[in-house]
């Protein structure tokens, strides 16, 4: 199994090195993506004015993996998101984290 916590900064890793800006429909703000292979990988952070609910300004991590949403987790801060010890087990998870 994966911790939540790696499947998380895998995605930001990725992001940093080769996303792109993004505006995306009913979502106010923008975020960056990240189209490879079977993954879509979609990030917004409060500073880019995405809200999850009005007013609610988080980091978010939304994995698409052969179109299907697989993933998503949100956090109000980068330690919030480093005390979870939860974890995934799926195929997708060990794919996500052998791309370079």
């Amino acid at each position: 199994m994966i911790k939540v916590t790696d499947l998380v900064l895998k995605s930001i890793e990725l992001i940093e090195r080769y996303g792109e800006l993004i505006s995306v429909e009913n979502l106010p703000g923008q975020a960056q993506s990240l189209e490879r292979d079977d993954f879509l990988i979609v990030y917004t952070t409060p500073f880019s004015g995405a809200e999850v609910l009005p007013g609610e300004l988080s980091y978010i991590v939304d994995v698409w993996f052969k179109n299907k949403k697989v993933f998503s987790e949100y956090f109000k801060s980068h330690e919030e998101l480093h005390g979870g010890e939860r974890k995934k087990r799926a195929e997708w998870c060990k794919l996500l984290m052998l791309l370079d």
